[in-house]
């Protein structure tokens, strides 16, 4: 039982794995399909790996500031690169449609993706692992979860399960 239960949990994962990198793709192959907005940045906050700033959307419609949380690398090391934002400059970036189980209200994650000015322009290696880091942060709980079935499960003298699920941990925890 306990080793159909860790099959499980091991295909479990491979199925997670699956579909965060088929909806990135898929939002990444039809990004420029996408609307992208153009916003005006007032005031930009930069904590660390935090990025946020006060936006007024360029539709024409003058609107009441109010502050958008634009980035956020996760973990202590990330190859993602913060976008590089001033005070007074133009914005664009596309939005990405909320969905599945997110977990905005606990942590704090954007939908906005590729946010370039016209001195920096997001490369499409960048946009991709924004896209990336934006599904893999909707199911955030469904990594949490899984890797803690696996160490509920699997006793310790099956060490190259753990090994995948360290590795498996890192690689989705750095992106």
């Amino acid at each position: 039982m306990k080793k159909i239960l860790i099959h499980i949990l091991i295909i479990a994962s491979a199925v997670y794995i699956s579909f965060v990198f088929y909806r990135t793709i898929a939002i990444y192959s039809q990004i420029e399909t996408m609307k992208k907005t153009t916003a005006l940045v007032n005031t930009c906050y930069k904590q660390g790996v935090i990025l946020k700033a006060y936006l007024e959307k360029i539709d024409g419609v003058k609107q009441k500031y109010k502050i958008t949380f634009l980035y956020r690398a996760t973990g202590l090391f990330s190859i993602r690169q913060v976008p590089q934002i001033n005070d007074e400059e133009e914005i664009t970036y596309y939005e990405i449609e909320k969905c599945y189980f997110n977990k905005d209200d606990v942590f704090s994650t954007t939908n906005k993706v590729g946010i370039s000015t016209e001195k920096y322009q997001r490369s499409d290696f960048q946009l991709f692992l924004d896209i990336f880091s934006y599904y893999k942060n909707v199911l955030f709980y469904a990594l949490f979860f899984l890797n803690c079935a696996f160490y509920c499960y699997v006793d310790s003298s099956n060490k190259s399960i753990k090994f995948f699920c360290n590795i498996y941990t890192i690689i989705f925890l750095f992106i």
